[in-house]
């Protein structure tokens, strides 16, 4: 049956875990399992026998040229399956198989032998067309073991295209900023195809574009080839343009600037209000947000509506925090009003 037996979620079982091909030597190995995705049962009509015993195989191509490989079992009376996927495929988007076999036959498969089709179902003779590639095609290719038991398998590459095993950069999907205005902060959200030796991000910030310094450190994803969601956020943004650059760092410590983008804050912000602790008995403080530096005042009214504070203060443009005595208060509740030129802020405090 389809997608049988106990992945053990370490082995290279998994599209994820795909073993990244560095040259055209032989791999011998042994498929131990289906993986915890079961990706080899989505491919359409082929392999109708689903994901057995897999191995996955990340390949890219240093140069142009044929390309071809066959599946050598160690027992002969064993039966290998195929898939391969490409060109330039992830994980979580592999579509549909671009060579198959789901041939019935034992022995050595793979593409070659003088095929022409591209795939094959259990009457098979086990060979598919070799390909022509390109330099930088990124290729997946899935080994399936239909034969129970543990025997293994050699894979050979062949053709006149040469393999690269050199690690691919994260593959970033989008980096964007939001300003959220209610709270003041830009939320910072990036987006990852895949990520091959991520070890963490780096997002840096700058309010001219010139001079950046150090904002927040986000551990990357390692390993993988599905796609990956971070976000972090400003909790100080300046107002204007504030720029953030991404940074992505390798588990050498390299360093590569994946991409700069910015935002605008609004100066014209939301006038607020906030009393902590409230309800108070001695001492409470009065938060507030202004956006010129000028003379406020500081009105506190009793529930008849009789002025029981006034206070003149020199308010700052931004957040302004009053520290107000009400020992002498009486219990109740009181309305507490902030005059400034263009607006009057109001909030309700309770004495306790």
């Amino acid at each position: 049956m389809p997608c049988v037996g106990r992945p053990n979620g370490t082995d290279n079982n998994d599209c994820s875990n795909s073993l990244q091909v560095c040259s055209s030597a032989p791999i011998a190995t042994v498929s131990t399992g289906p993986g915890i995705q079961s990706e080899g049962c989505t491919g359409g009509t082929c392999p109708a026998g689903g994901e057995n015993h897999t191995n996955w195989y990340y390949i890219v191509m240093q140069t142009s040229g044929t390309f071809n490989f066959n599946i050598v079992p160690n027992v002969g009376t064993d039966d290998f399956d195929f898939i391969f996927y490409g060109p330039n495929v992830t994980c979580s988007a592999l579509g549909a198989p671009i060579r198959c076999s789901d041939a019935g036959v034992t022995g050595t498969t793979g593409l070659g032998g003088g095929a022409t089709d591209v795939v094959e179902d259990v009457t098979g003779d086990g060979w598919l067309a070799p390909m022509n590639v390109t330099a930088g095609d990124v290729y997946v290719l899935s080994v399936d073991r239909w034969s129970p038991g543990g025997n293994g398998y050699t894979l050979n590459f062949g053709g006149t295209a040469s393999l690269d095993c050199t690690p691919l950069p994260v593959e970033l999907i989008d980096f964007t900023a939001n300003y959220n205005k209610k709270e003041n902060i830009v939320d910072l959200y990036w987006h990852t195809q895949s990520e091959i030796n991520s070890d963490y991000f780096i997002i840096e910030t700058s309010t001219d574009g010139k001079n950046y310094k150090k904002l927040s450190t986000i551990d990357g994803a390692g390993n993988t080839a599905y796609e990956t969601e971070y976000i972090t956020f400003d909790t100080k943004p300046v107002y204007g343009t504030n720029y953030y650059k991404l940074i992505q760092v390798d588990m050498q410590g390299n360093k590569k600037e994946l991409k700069t983008i910015s935002v605008f804050v609004d100066k014209n912000i939301e006038y607020s209000l906030k009393l902590q602790p409230n309800p108070a008995n001695t001492l409470t403080t009065i938060e507030f947000q202004n956006k010129r530096n000028e003379t406020v005042e500081i009105i506190i009214y009793d529930y008849l509506g009789n002025i029981v504070y006034k206070q003149p203060y020199n308010s700052i443009d931004g957040v302004n925090k009053y520290k107000l005595n009400i020992e002498s208060f009486i219990e109740g509740m009181y309305m507490v009003t902030i005059v400034t030129s263009s607006t009057t802020i109001k909030g309700k405090l309770i004495k306790h």
